[in-house]
């Protein structure tokens, strides 16, 4: 990062399979692997379970997390996010917290300056890309079913919500991988 750049830190508000991680590979690409870090919440509730000996699947994670803000508060996950993103402030042109859900996280962001990006996909699509990717144990034989309760869960009931009440800006990404990346890809390069 070059003396006097400020981090560009950007959370990113979206529901499963809407193009988050799509964004962020963009991200690496626009600024360079070496000058963008990505931080999830998902991935921060992943290391606590593999320190536990659990298997990282999302179930176990909603329900860790369940868990734990009782016992830490319901903020604990953006606090931690705080603090990871202002120790790589100054290290990297680029930090993304991907998965930006509940409005303790919008606090956090605000607080940290950071510019909020509301990325929405129908649910017909979300549901064939996440069926698609082979990322994510168990996604490849999600029924629609199972999809739909998922939508219902706590972690996801106010991201609509939030990405319209807070997002500065607004992707919607039914359109192609391309015409997504393109969009990112000039929106990053504006800034």
């Amino acid at each position: 990062m070059s003396h006097g750049e400020e981090s560009l830190i950007f959370g990113l508000i979206a529901k499963k399979g809407a193009g988050k991680t799509t964004f962020t590979n963009v991200a690496r690409k626009v600024f360079g692997d070496e000058n963008t870090l990505v931080i999830t919440s998902g991935d921060m509730l992943g290391e606590r379970l593999k320190r536990a000996g659990k298997p990282v699947t999302d179930e176990n994670k909603q329900d860790l997390y369940i868990g734990l803000k009782k016992t830490l508060g319901e903020d604990f996950i953006a606090q931690e996010v705080k603090t990871r993103i202002e120790k790589s402030r100054n290290k990297f042109r680029c930090i993304i917290w991907d998965g930006v859900r509940l409005p303790h996280d919008v606090r956090v962001m605000q607080s940290l300056g950071g510019i909020l990006v509301f990325i929405v996909t129908s649910m017909d699509k979300r549901y064939e890309r996440r069926r698609m990717r082979t990322t994510k144990e168990g996604e490849k034989n999600l029924s629609w079913e199972q999809f739909l309760k998922e939508e219902e869960k706590e972690t996801e009931q106010q991201i609509a919500d939030i990405g319209i009440k807070y997002g500065k800006f607004l992707f919607a990404n039914d359109g192609t991988l391309e015409q997504f990346e393109r969009q990112v890809g000039k929106f990053l390069r504006s800034l």
